[in-house]
């Protein structure tokens, strides 16, 4: 499998099943920016913080099956799928930092090291 399709570009790409569509397409924007969000979230996962690495790598296992949903412009039911489980786990997982955290009493700005600073850049991205 490559990386490329040899096809050339002239503003269209290709679809899972080869048919073509333009690159301003919605669908293209939307794995454009899940792919986006992945590449921000593998910033996180080299720099040391193993207690989020596990999480950081199923998150990002997930969003390669959006993406591929994304790209197939007819459902396959034997293709993996992100479910309501995966949302809950992820709800859970929330929470559970929350509750380490002070109440808040305003807006959190952006920032707060390094890996906060990326984790806020990541999580503006799936905002669009």
């Amino acid at each position: 499998m490559t990386i490329y399709t040899g096809r050339g570009d002239e503003g269209d790409t290709d679809l899972r099943d080869m048919s073509r569509v333009s690159k301003a397409s919605p669908r293209i924007e939307a794995y454009g920016t899940v792919d986006e969000a992945n590449a921000l979230i593998g910033t996180v996962r080299p720099t040391g913080h193993d207690d989020l690495d596990e999480l950081l790598e199923t998150v990002q296992n997930h969003l390669h099956v959006v993406q591929a949903d994304l790209a197939n412009p007819e459902p396959d039911p034997d293709d993996p799928e992100v479910t309501g489980d995966l949302v809950e786990m992820l709800e859970h997982r929330i929470d559970a930092f929350d509750a380490e955290l002070e109440p808040l009493r305003s807006f959190i700005l952006p920032g707060g090291g390094e890996v906060g600073a990326r984790l806020h850049h990541a999580r503006t991205v799936t905002r669009r």
